[in-house]
Formats: structure tokens, C-alpha cells, sequence
């Protein structure tokens, strides 16, 4: 976003794409911390920047969201090893090839 833009009235400087509750802060937080996805990865997977990720991870953004309980990190280490089955599923299921797809037996 380009301050011309914002003194033209196009764009409210404190606009975002799209605001995060707290639970999504102290998972993206909990997510981060713990290696198992990269900022692209949650970037992606929350709808915002990777510089907003890495605001966020350092405090600059969301400063008031308090860390997570223990409940709430082994909810979210769950959700995040459920997705990784899933993800590694179909990749492994990707990588089968299909009947048709197998040259024909003489």
C-alpha cells in the first residue's frame, strides 16, 4: 500500500485484508514457535501477509492478544498434526499410480 494512495482517499491506512481473532493469533503464534510450518505456510493458511506473520510471531502486531493456555496450544498442536496426516495422505495417495495408468502385462 503506497502513502499516495492513502492521502487520495483510496486506501484507510490502518486497513488490513483481513483481521484475525484471538484465537488465530495465539495459533498462528503456537504454530510458529513450534517449526511445523513455515510464515508462507501460515500466511496462506490465515489469509494474511508473511510480513504480517512475522509481526505478529514478534509482537509488532497484536500485542494485546495474551499467549495461549495449555489448552488452548494442545488444541492447536492436534489441529496442526491433523492436517499433517491429511496433507501427507494425499500426497502419498498422489504418488500411487492407477490401474490404467500401468503399462499393459505380456
Amino acid at each position: 500500500m503506497s502513502i499516495s494512495r492513502v492521502l487520495r482517499g483510496e486506501v484507510h491506512r490502518k486497513e488490513r485484508a483481513r483481521k484475525l481473532t484471538p484465537q488465530e493469533v495465539q495459533d498462528l503464534r503456537y504454530l510458529a514457535r513450534a517449526g511445523t510450518f513455515t510464515q508462507e505456510d501460515l500466511s496462506a493458511r490465515f489469509g494474511i501477509s508473511q510480513g504480517e506473520v512475522s509481526r505478529i510471531v514478534n509482537g509488532e502486531l497484536y500485542a494485546h492478544v495474551p499467549p495461549a493456555t495449555k489448552e488452548q496450544e494442545q488444541a492447536a498442536r492436534k489441529k496442526a498434526r491433523d492436517e499433517w496426516i491429511e496433507r501427507e495422505y494425499a500426497r502419498m495417495m498422489a504418488s500411487i499410480p492407477l490401474e490404467d495408468d500401468r503399462p499393459p502385462r505380456m
